[in-house]
C-alpha cells in the first residue's frame, strides 16, 4: 500500500475508490490493482491518422508480460527481466511541444504491440508497415520467450507506448523522448499506409508476413 500511495503521488492521481475479487484459496497473498481513467476528447478523431504517418514506440517490448512468464515458470535465473510498469502520464509533459504532430497515443498492454496495432489498424481502416528488426527488444526476453513458446509480440509492455505521429516530424519527436531516460530507446518503427488494411511485419532480409489479432488467451493474461 505504501508502494501505491507513492506511485500516486509521483503521477499526480488520486485514488478514488476500491473493489474485492473472490479468488481461489491460498491463490493470492497480495493486492489487485486495476485502475480507470475518466477525461473528455476535444475534437473528432476521424480521418485523424493518415497515410505516411510514422509509428514510434517509447521503450523496450514485451518485458511485463515476460517478468510475468519468467517467474510462473521459475526462469527468473535468465537474465534480469522485470516488470516495466512504470506511470506514463510524464510523457505528456516530455511531448507538449509536440502535440499538433500527434496524431494518437495507445498502451500496447493486454495482447502486446500486435493486439495494439490490429486495433488501430481496424479502428481507422488504414495499414501498418512495421519494420521488425526496428522494434526494441533485449535479447534476454527474446531468448526467454524462445524457451517458454510465447511470441513477446503477444505480451504485455506496461511502461510503454505506442505513438502514431506526423511522419516530417518524426525524428524530432524520438529525438526529444531520447533525451529522457526512461525513453532511451525510443524508436520510429514503422509507417501508416492506405496500400492495404492490415498490419505486415518485414524483417531484415525483406521477408514479410501478416502480425494477426490476438486469438483466444495467450498467458501470462495479466495487464
Amino acid at each position: 500500500m505504501l508502494q501505491l500511495k507513492k506511485t500516486s503521488e509521483e503521477a499526480g492521481v488520486t485514488i478514488v475508490t476500491g473493489d474485492t475479487k473472490v479468488v481461489e484459496k491460498d491463490k493470492v497473498d497480495g493486492v489487485f490493482i486495476n485502475t480507470s481513467g475518466i477525461g473528455i476528447i476535444a475534437h473528432s478523431l476521424k480521418d485523424i491518422i493518415k497515410s505516411g504517418d510514422k509509428i514510434i514506440i517509447t521503450s523496450n517490448i514485451a518485458e511485463h508480460g515476460t517478468a510475468i512468464a519468467s517467474s510462473r515458470y521459475g526462469l527468473e535465473v535468465i537474465g534480469d527481466i522485470k516488470s516495466d510498469v512504470a506511470p506514463l502520464n510524464d510523457l505528456i509533459s516530455v511531448l507538449w511541444d509536440y502535440r499538433e504532430y500527434i496524431r494518437l497515443l495507445k498502451d500496447p498492454t493486454r495482447g502486446g504491440v500486435a493486439q495494439c496495432f490490429n486495433e488501430i489498424a481496424s479502428k481507422y481502416s488504414v495499414g501498418l508497415n512495421i519494420l521488425e528488426y526496428k522494434i526494441p527488444i533485449r535479447k534476454e526476453v527474446k531468448a526467454l520467450n524462445g524457451i517458454i513458446g510465447l511470441d513477446p509480440y503477444y505480451l504485455a509492455s506496461e511502461g510503454v507506448m505506442v505513438l502514431i505521429a506526423d511522419g516530417p516530424m518524426a525524428i524530432d519527436i524520438v529525438q526529444q523522448l531520447n533525451k529522457d531516460e526512461k525513453y532511451k530507446n525510443a524508436a520510429i518503427i514503422g509507417e501508416v499506409t492506405e496500400g492495404h488494411k492490415k498490419v505486415v511485419l518485414e524483417n531484415s532480409h525483406g521477408g514479410k508476413h501478416v502480425l494477426r489479432e490476438l486469438e483466444g488467451v495467450m498467458l501470462p493474461r495479466i495487464c
